[in-house]
């Protein structure tokens, strides 16, 4: 699925963590396709085909320091006409690429 970055302005500390890890984060008013989901502390964060970031040390609850790929906030993007992603339909549309 195609999606449009509305919104690329990250805190000052999470930019100089980006930085420190070797981190690329997605342009406002570019297009992306998500390549994938994950759900974290209640939110949907999505992975993009066209930004492959390295693991970086992440706090984990359960686990203490893991390390995975960032995600990026599903609200800091928006279909190509401008609406909100569905999540369902998000969903529907990555299960049935995994199934072809």
């Amino acid at each position: 699925m195609d999606c449009l970055c509305i919104n690329a302005r990250f805190p000052a500390a999470t930019l100089a963590f980006y930085a420190e890890h070797g981190v690329t984060i997605p342009r406002e008013s570019t297009v992306y396709s998500i390549r994938g989901i994950e759900h974290v502390r209640g939110k949907v964060g999505i992975f993009l085909e066209e930004i492959k970031n390295p693991d970086v040390p992440i706090q984990s609850v359960l686990s203490g320091i893991i390390y995975k790929e960032p995600s990026f906030n599903l609200s800091r993007f928006t279909t190509l006409l401008g609406e909100p992603i569905k999540l369902e339909e998000l969903e529907t549309i990555l299960e049935n690429n995994l199934e072809n």
